[in-house]
């Protein structure tokens, strides 16, 4: 019998680790689930998208050479089955199976796997302030988050733009309304932007963003919004800031509700905890990207790195050991 693989996510890791699976043992049967209706696209060029220096969705989804990577693509390159808008509700570790559920289906189905990869990704923070849920408040997380806050500032629907988090969305995100003749405010709660700079070098950002008309507020932390039915302004510890438009980046948690309730280990980061071939408590199933925890090559510690160019290399090394390959696979994954 052939090997059944099911990952479930389909955005960076996921994608990364069934084409991997199927490389290394072609005879294989991989099947990705994905809960949205978009897969293999490209998180981190969001900002860019928003701003216009992606010209089309498309782009955010195709190779280098211009082919969109849709199911279409993964099932005739890769011998990959896609299932887009389709949630893993459980995974059940005994029966090795994993149920399921299309959007708008009223039953659900149940999937075999030998092996299992979770790549459930991660969920943008949303602080719990009064009114956080105002229309016109957006995270940028999804091709949907982008659509949106495109159109609003196309349309010049949004005049007055706050960006809760001077991290690197925050700051990256800050260009499309400001270059579209918005007023843009970017609040930050620790003493600088872009934490993972000297502060020197995130001064230099700071005054290179003002100069093009962006406010920098640092130290500065948001207690509520304003607004009946959608937001009209931004409460802060250093006064209010009238808004039309805000977009909350403050950062990402691990996505591990899935894996929490199949009884995973969870990692001290809050992701799922994995050894250095990124598999997980259950010798049958591996995570990678977003939901599952790194290694600080230096302190040796445990670490969380939600970035598109780790989730891609973890889905390679995720990859579960082929049928007929087994030796040649371990010791790939040992030169990693």
């Amino acid at each position: 019998m052939p090997l059944k693989v099911i990952v479930i996510g389909g955005v960076a890791a996921g994608p990364k680790a069934a084409a991997k699976i199927m490389r290394l043992n072609p005879g294989a049967e991989a099947t990705l689930l994905e809960k949205g209706k978009f897969i293999s696209y490209a998180g981190c060029g969001l900002p860019y998208y928003v701003s216009g220096v992606v010209k089309e969705q498309k782009d955010l989804m195709s190779t280098p050479i211009g082919v969109l990577r849709d199911p279409a693509f993964f099932q005739k390159v890769k011998n990959v089955k896609v299932l887009t808008e389709t949630e893993a509700l459980e995974i059940d570790r005994t029966r090795k199976r994993v149920r399921a559920r299309r959007n708008g289906a009223a039953e659900d189905f149940w999937l075999d796997y030998d092996k299992l990869v979770v790549a459930t990704g991660a969920r943008p923070v949303v602080p719990s302030v009064p009114k956080v849920t105002l229309e016109g408040i957006t995270t940028l997380h999804s091709l949907a988050d982008a659509e949106r806050i495109k159109a609003l500032v196309a349309q010049a629907k949004a005049r007055e733009v706050v960006m809760i988090g001077g991290g690197l969305i925050g700051v990256e995100a800050v260009e499309a309304p400001a270059e579209c003749g918005c007023r843009v405010t970017v609040v930050e709660m620790l003493p600088q932007i872009l934490r993972m700079l000297d502060w020197e070098m995130a001064r230099l950002v700071e005054r290179h963003m003002e100069a093009r008309g962006v406010t920098v507020m640092t130290d500065t932390k948001v207690t509520a919004f304003e607004g009946e039915g959608r937001v009209t302004g931004v409460l802060t510890s250093r006064g209010r800031l009238p808004a039309d438009l805000v977009v909350l980046g403050i950062g990402v948690k691990p996505n591990v509700d899935l894996a929490r309730s199949a009884g995973l280990q969870i990692g001290p980061t809050g992701a799922i905890q994995v050894n250095t071939g990124m598999r997980s408590s259950d010798p049958n199933i591996y995570a990678a990207g977003d939901c599952a925890e790194s290694t600080d090559l230096v302190t040796r510690k445990p670490c969380y790195v939600p970035m598109g160019s780790t989730a891609n290399k973890q889905g390679r090394v995720a990859a579960p050991r082929c049928q007929t390959s087994a030796r040649r696979f371990e010791c790939w994954l040992t030169s990693v």
